[in-house]
């Protein structure tokens, strides 16, 4: 259990890392809405496939509750995120994710009363100050390409906190069940809405019918690190997983400049390695 648990966190951060590297491809190529509809469908794949070797009861009225309401804060923030992935460089858009753990404590300690010690107030403020240094343009303005950035990570905390609490709450179970009905039902829940609102033209019908090796990429790794994840916090590897993970922007900052020849400003890289730092001390403590 020790090794599947580390092999897991791996899989994970490797997984997400490559994933949201090659979401940038995809969300220029493809725009915020198409990019989200790919992502999300294809990551439902390597769900599926964990449904054979971790067999499931999915009929549970309060587990697909709570996925049903996860699925539309998952599929709010792919929307919002990969708005700002069509125009902003995937260093400093993913840089952002990093709020997800300080925002976590602090909705346990307004929302459900918990203690919050010095060291952890100190990894917060760090986290935020680093995330709103990478905001930060060339002129030493506030980047507004980011904001939706900014809400879609919001929007993914909710839905991490009720995917976690739910894998707690009910184990093996559903385990892998809760991000395949999350996933399935903010897919679907897209479409409907793209529909209902008339944005669901032509030109989107079409790239939708011409997805690429990106897309198919981004997704499939995507989906691999929900099953990663959801096996480590099986095996009670949250502490280790979620420090882990968090250096995940430090390495999209280097495959950036690999493959994109993205670069950051010194102010920037200072944000993105602080909020780093502090967000793997905060998942310690």
């Amino acid at each position: 259990m020790f090794y599947i648990g580390y092999l897991a966190i791996l899989l994970t951060l490797l997984s997400f890392s490559f994933g949201d590297t090659i979401g940038k491809k995809v969300s220029t190529k493809f725009g915020n809405y198409s990019s989200a509809l790919f992502i999300m469908g294809f990551g439902l794949i390597p769900l599926l496939i964990s449904l054979f070797f971790l067999p499931q009861n999915l009929t549970n009225y309060n587990f697909l509750l709570i996925s049903v309401v996860a699925g539309f804060f998952l599929a709010l923030g792919y929307v919002f995120i990969y708005k700002s992935l069509e125009t902003e460089q995937a260093s400093n858009t993913w840089a952002l994710i990093n709020i997800s753990p300080a925002a976590m404590i602090l909705f346990g300690a307004f929302i459900l009363q918990e203690h919050v010690n010095v060291f952890e107030l100190i990894s917060i403020i760090l986290v935020f100050v680093g995330v709103l240094l990478v905001t930060i343009s060339r002129d030493f303005e506030f980047n507004k390409l980011l904001a939706p950035a900014l809400i879609g990570n919001v929007s993914w905390v909710l839905s991490s906190l009720l995917l976690i609490y739910g894998i707690s709450s009910y184990s093996a179970s559903v385990s892998t069940g809760f991000f395949l009905v999350a996933g399935a039902s903010g897919f679907l829940m897209l479409i409907a809405y793209l529909i209902a609102t008339k944005k669901l033209s032509k030109e989107l019908r079409e790239k939708l019918a011409r997805p690429d090796l990106a897309a198919l990429s981004a997704g499939l790794l995507n989906g691999a690190a929900h099953v990663g994840l959801t096996i480590f916090v099986l095996l009670h590897f949250v502490v280790v997983g979620s420090a882990v993970t968090a250096v995940e922007p430090a390495i999209v900052a280097f495959l950036g400049f690999a493959f994109y020849k993205e670069r950051l400003t010194n102010l920037q890289l200072a944000g993105l390695m602080m909020s780093v730092i502090a967000a793997v001390a905060l998942s310690l403590f």
